[in-house]
C-alpha cells in the first residue's frame, strides 16, 4: 500500500490502493528494479545508429566545408607556395575585390584580364618573383616595413560594391594585425596566419569573466532568493506589468495599432492576473526558499551533474550536426544546382535525424531534472545523506542513470516525436507557395500537444526521480497531484518560475556591464562597446540559466512533497516547514 497525503496541515493520510504496482518506499531507498527497459534499448540503439552516421558522413561533411571555402589543410602548403597558388584555391563565388589600396599593382582597367577570383592581374604582379629568391624576400621586407603601413592608413577597399573606409589614423597594434592578414595571404594559406596577442586575449576575456561572473552572480541569486523571495515574487509580476506597457507605447508611437490592441489587452490580462494571485505570493515564496535552500545543500554536486549533462548535449549536437551536412552532402545538396530532393525514402532519413536530435536534447534535460528530484528528496527525508558529495546526489545520479534511465527515455520519445511532426509540417509550410490554412492548423494543433505534454513530463519525472516509478505510474500520481491540489499546484509553480526567469534577467544585465569595462580596458578590441556588452550578457546569461534550471526543478519536487510528505518535512526541517504551514493557512484558513 502505498500511502499519498491529501491535507496540508491535518497529517491525515489516505490509503490509494495500489496492489497492482510494487510498494515503494519514500527518500533514497528505491526498487531495484529497471522500468520501462525497452525505451532504454531503444536509445542505446539509436546512438548506435548516429554514431555509424557519424563515422561514415562526416568526411563528407569536412570535405564539403573545405571545397565551399576553397580552403587548403595546413599540409597542403609549403614555405614555396606563392599568392598565385593561394588565390588559385578560392572558389570563382568568391566575393568581387576591387582594390584602390595598391593602385600600382591592381590597376583596374578594362583590358587587363581577371583571375577567377575577380582580382585583377597585372603585368607587374606577372614579373614578381614566385620563389624563395633574394628579391622575393627583399620586396616582403620592402613592403611590409616601409609601404604598407602608410598604404593602409590612406586607403579605402571597396568589397562587393560596398567601400568600407579604413581611418586615416590607426594605432600600432591595428596596423600590426592588418600587416599579419596581408603577411598571410602572400605568403601561403592561413597555416601562416596567426591571432595577435591582444586579439587573442579579449576573446579569452570575453569568454572566461562573464562566465565565471555569471557563476559568482547565480551564488549571489541563491543568497537573495532565501533572503527575499517574497520580494524578488513581486518584482517579477510587476516588471512584467511595466514590460507590456512599453510594448503598448512603442506600438502606439510607431503605429502599429493591431499590435498596441493586442499589447493592451495582455496588459489587462497581466494586470489582473497580479491582483488575482497576490494572496497566493508568500506560500509560493515560501516553496521557493524551501527549494533554494535545498539546492544550497547540495550545490556543487548538482552543479557538476548539470553541467555533465549538458556537455554531453553540447557534444551529441555537434556530432548530429556534422553528419546531418555529410547526409545532405552525399545527396548533393550543396551542388551548383541547388537542387535537393527529400522525398520517399530521404523524408523518412530526415524524419529520424530530427527525431533522434530531439529524443536526446529531451532525455540529458530530463536526467538532470530526475537527478535534482531524487537529491531533493534525500535531502527532504534524510537530511544527514545531503552534500554535494554525499550520497543522496550520487544515489539520485547512478539511478538516473541505470533503472530510472528507460522511463526517463520513453517520455523523451513522446515529446521528441511531436517536436519532429511540427519540424516537419514547419518545413512544409516553409516550402508551399503561399499561405495553407490545413498545414496551419495542424502546426497549431502540434504545438499545443508539445506544450502540455512537457508541462506533464516535469512533473512526471519528479515522481520517477523520487519514487522510481516507471512513465505510466508516474504519469497516473500526476493526474492525481492535480486532482488533489490543482490551481494550486499550476499557481504557485508558475510564480516561483517567473521570479527565477526574472532574476536571471536582471543579473545578466548586471554582469553585461563587464564587457564596457573590458573594452575600455583593450581599446584596440575587435568588438564596440554594445557587441562586447552583449556577449557577456548571453554568456553569462546561460550560465545562471544553468544553475537557476536546478532551482525550478527543485521547486516542482518540493511542491510535490509537501502534498505528501509534509509530517517528514516537520521532523527534519521545522523552520522551514512551520513558515510553509503559516503561509498555507492565511491562503487556505479551512484546511
Amino acid at each position: 500500500m502505498f500511502q499519498v497525503n491529501t491535507g496540508f496541515n491535518s497529517g491525515q493520510r489516505e490509503d490509494v490502493n495500489t496492489s497492482e504496482t510494487p510498494q515503494y518506499t519514500k527518500g533514497e531507498q528505491q526498487p531495484k528494479q529497471c522500468r520501462d527497459g525497452i525505451f532504454a534499448l531503444l536509445f542505446y540503439g539509436h546512438l548506435a545508429a548516429i554514431a555509424w552516421m557519424c563515422v561514415t558522413y562526416i568526411p563528407s561533411a569536412i570535405s564539403l566545408s573545405t571545397s565551399q571555402f576553397g580552403i587548403k589543410s595546413p599540409s597542403q602548403f609549403n614555405s614555396t607556395d606563392n599568392s598565385t597558388e593561394f588565390l588559385s584555391v578560392m572558389p570563382s563565388r568568391s566575393p568581387t575585390i576591387k582594390s584602390t589600396a595598391f593602385p600600382s599593382i591592381f590597376p583596374p582597367t578594362p583590358n587587363q584580364g581577371e583571375s577567377s577570383t575577380g582580382i585583377a592581374e597585372s603585368p607587374e604582379i606577372a614579373s614578381l618573383p614566385t620563389d624563395n629568391s633574394p628579391e622575393s624576400s627583399s620586396l616582403t621586407e620592402t613592403v611590409n616595413s616601409t609601404a604598407l603601413p602608410s598604404v593602409i592608413s590612406q586607403s579605402a577597399t571597396q568589397v562587393e560594391g560596398s567601400e568600407i573606409a579604413v581611418p586615416v589614423s590607426q594605432s600600432p597594434n591595428q596596423v600590426r594585425r592588418s600587416t599579419e592578414i596581408v603577411n598571410s595571404t602572400a605568403t601561403g594559406g592561413f597555416d601562416d596566419f596567426e591571432l595577435s596577442n591582444d586579439t587573442t586575449n579579449g576573446i579569452i576575456m570575453l569568454v572566461i569573466v562573464p562566465a565565471v561572473a555569471g557563476f559568482i552572480a547565480s551564488l549571489c541569486g541563491l543568497a537573495m532568493i532565501i533572503a527575499c523571495a517574497k520580494t524578488i515574487i513581486h518584482l517579477s509580476l510587476i516588471f512584467a506589468i511595466l514590460s507590456s506597457i512599453a510594448v503598448v507605447v512603442v506600438s502606439l508611437a510607431s503605429g502599429q495599432m493591431l499590435f498596441a490592441l493586442l499589447a493592451v489587452l495582455m496588459l489587462v490580462l497581466t494586470t489582473c492576473y497580479y491582483f488575482s494571485v497576490k494572496d497566493r505570493i508568500p506560500f509560493a515564496a515560501a516553496n521557493l526558499n524551501t527549494a533554494t535552500t535545498a539546492v544550497k545543500e547540495n550545490l556543487f554536486g548538482l552543479l557538476a551533474s548539470t553541467v555533465f549533462f549538458d556537455l554531453l548535449g553540447f557534444l551529441y549536437s555537434v556530432a548530429w550536426g556534422l553528419g546531418y551536412m555529410g547526409i545532405f552532402a552525399e545527396w548533393g545538396c550543396f551542388s551548383e544546382s541547388n537542387v535537393c530532393e527529400t522525398d520517399g525514402i530521404r523524408g523518412a532519413v530526415i524524419f529520424f535525424l530530427l527525431l533522434a536530435m530531439f529524443w536526446t536534447s529531451q532525455v540529458f534535460m530530463n536526467l538532470g531534472q530526475v537527478t535534482t528530484a531524487g537529491t531533493v528528496g534525500s535531502w527532504w527525508f534524510n537530511p544527514e545523506d545531503s552534500g554535494s558529495c554525499g550520497s543522496g546526489i550520487r544515489g539520485a545520479f547512478s539511478r538516473a542513470m541505470t533503472t530510472s534511465f528507460g522511463s526517463i527515455c520513453f517520455g523523451s520519445l513522446l515529446v521528441a516525436i511531436i517536436e519532429a511532426l511540427k519540424t516537419m509540417v514547419q518545413n512544409e509550410r516553409a516550402q508551399s507557395d503561399g499561405p495553407d490554412i490545413l498545414l496551419c492548423i495542424v502546426q497549431c494543433i502540434l504545438q499545443c500537444l508539445e506544450d502540455i505534454l512537457e508541462y506533464f513530463n516535469k512533473w512526471a519525472m519528479v515522481y520517477v526521480g523520487l519514487y522510481g516509478y516507471g512513465y505510466i505510474e508516474a504519469g497516473k500520481n500526476v493526474i492525481t497531484l492535480f486532482k488533489a491540489r490543482g490551481w494550486t499546484t499550476v499557481i504557485t509553480e508558475d510564480l516561483g518560475s517567473r521570479a527565477i526567469s526574472f532574476l536571471a534577467f536582471i543579473l545578466s544585465l548586471v554582469v553585461g556591464c563587464a564587457g564596457l569595462v573590458i573594452k575600455m580596458i583593450d581599446q584596440d578590441l575587435f568588438l564596440p562597446y554594445w557587441a562586447a556588452y552583449l556577449t557577456c550578457f548571453i554568456i553569462s546569461y546561460i550560465v545562471i540559466l544553468v544553475m537557476f534550471g536546478v532551482v525550478d526543478s527543485a521547486l516542482n519536487t518540493v511542491i510535490v512533497l509537501y502534498a505528501e510528505a509534509p509530517s517528514e518535512f516537520q521532523a527534519n526541517h521545522p523552520e522551514l516547514s512551520e513558515e510553509m504551514r503559516e503561509e498555507w493557512l492565511k491562503v487556505y484558513p479551512d484546511l
